[in-house]
């Protein structure tokens, strides 16, 4: 710790006594002038240096917490920063997520404490992953389904989260709910939000995002065929031939948003083959300039009648992108909604820690 000029440390560092495993424990070394800085930005680090001013027999005990991503040798090295001014924080997002785990578990203020503004994880690149204007946003999964993956998201959502990046989070926060495919990926954190079990838990907010965009699509079904729409019953038989049946959520197993709608679109939209070259059963076959005669070309046409017929027809697909269509624009909406509500709940506990403040 870079101590302003040298200064000893304050004696009641001594009362303040961090349980270390097996038992041992470990006192800060902060010094008079960064105790008095420290009452600045948190309302409980405020309170407990009063209190041991004030009360010579008060002791000062903290027991990490695993549980919520805050361990020992965490609260040591955040410690060490609160008493520092080193801005130069470049670490990774798992050991980066758990000092902010840190700040969120003393009730540090961001905006008070300015130099985690500063912290950076390496795994950030600042990339922007948003789906193409036009572009359905599940074409745009980068991750590759491994835990470590899905883990590093959800580490920088926290992150994010904690020290206010909005737009970090905004970006994040689409791959630790619509696209999760790895329950088993927890990652301990303080932020309730970002927990994985309660009330208002990933898990119940993933499963909530998912029934809402299959009830969508099912309700924009039902306006269509209302409408006449003949392309209702071949949309949904389709789905219902690979046991998606939009009224019995159940019959879609994907635990990734983004997985889901991906598979429907492959069941219903088959690519069509390329032209310059016909694939048939026969073999492959260059086309004729003149159009092609003979028996080779009458199999040609008859395959191709079947393959327009499999697809559903230029009109049929046009139907089911625009339900596709329909689909992504609500993600979208539901992903700005979400992620606007997540931030409000974050600056309203802030703003209770401030008036813890006064």
């Amino acid at each position: 710790m870079n101590h302003i000029d040298h200064a000893p440390v304050d004696p009641i560092c001594q009362r303040i006594h961090i349980r270390r495993p097996g038992g041992f424990y470990s006192t800060p070394d902060w010094t008079f002038a960064e105790l008095e800085r420290l009452k600045t930005i948190s309302p409980t680090l405020k309170m407990k240096i009063i209190e041991l001013r004030h009360d010579q027999d008060s002791d000062w005990l903290i027991v990490p917490e695993d549980r919520v991503g805050v361990d020992h040798a965490t609260i040591v090295r955040v410690f060490d920063l609160l008493g520092a001014t080193e801005t130069n924080v470049a670490t990774r997002a798992q050991d980066l997520s758990k000092y902010c785990n840190a700040l969120w578990h003393f009730h540090v203020i961001p905006a008070r404490f300015t130099e985690c503004r500063q912290w950076r994880a390496t795994e950030d690149n600042g990339d922007n992953r948003d789906a193409p204007e036009g572009d359905w946003c599940w074409r745009y999964s980068v991750h590759d389904g491994s835990p470590e993956t899905h883990e590093t998201a959800l580490r920088l959502a926290n992150i994010a989260l904690i020290l206010g990046n909005e737009a970090m989070f905004q970006r994040e926060i689409k791959t630790v709910i619509w696209d999760w495919r790895d329950a088993r990926a927890i990652v301990p954190t303080p932020v309730r939000q970002l927990q994985f079990g309660g009330p208002d838990g990933l898990n119940d907010r993933r499963a909530k995002e998912k029934l809402l965009i299959i009830d969508h699509m099912h309700r924009y079904l039902d306006r269509r065929r209302i409408a006449g729409n003949f392309d209702v019953r071949q949309t949904e038989r389709e789905l219902q031939d690979q046991g998606m049946i939009l009224h019995e959520p159940d019959q879609f197993p994907q635990s990734s948003i983004y997985k889901m709608l991906d598979d429907i679109e492959h069941i219903i939209l088959r690519p069509r083959r390329a032209s310059g070259s016909h694939q048939s059963i026969y073999g492959t076959h260059p086309r004729h300039r003149g159009g092609g005669g003979g028996w080779v070309a009458r199999i040609r046409a008859l395959e191709e009648r079947l393959e327009a017929r499999l697809s559903g027809g230029d009109s049929h697909r046009e139907f089911v992108r625009g339900m596709l269509d329909d689909a992504n624009a609500y993600i979208a909406a539901r992903q700005k909604e979400v992620a606007k509500n997540m931030i409000q709940a974050r600056k309203d506990e802030l703003a209770m820690w401030e008036w813890d403040m006064l």
